[in-house]
């Protein structure tokens, strides 16, 4: 189940439902340029992390825009913590 446009409040019965008869759901919301998603697999769902580190490497996306069109650079840089990566 995909739910968006959504309030958190719906959104919690849905996974509730969801959650309850063994149905994968992920809930997605977008604000203009910030998002947030949600995933419930159940707990069978197992995430595999190889080293359990946090990540030290993002890549950040830079959006331009330009009288002829738009251009999007990526640019790889070193973070300290997972807030840094948003």
């Amino acid at each position: 189940m995909v739910l968006t446009d959504a309030n958190l409040e719906e959104a919690k019965r849905v996974d509730t439902y969801c959650h309850a008869h063994g149905i994968r759901f992920i809930y997605a919301v977008t604000r203009g340029v910030f998002a947030h998603v949600f995933t419930d697999f159940g707990p069978s769902f197992t995430v595999i992390d190889t080293d359990g580190e946090q990540r030290t490497k993002a890549v950040k996306h830079i959006a331009a825009r330009f009288s002829q069109g738009a251009a999007r650079f990526s640019e790889p840089r070193s973070v300290s913590t997972s807030a840094e990566m948003l």
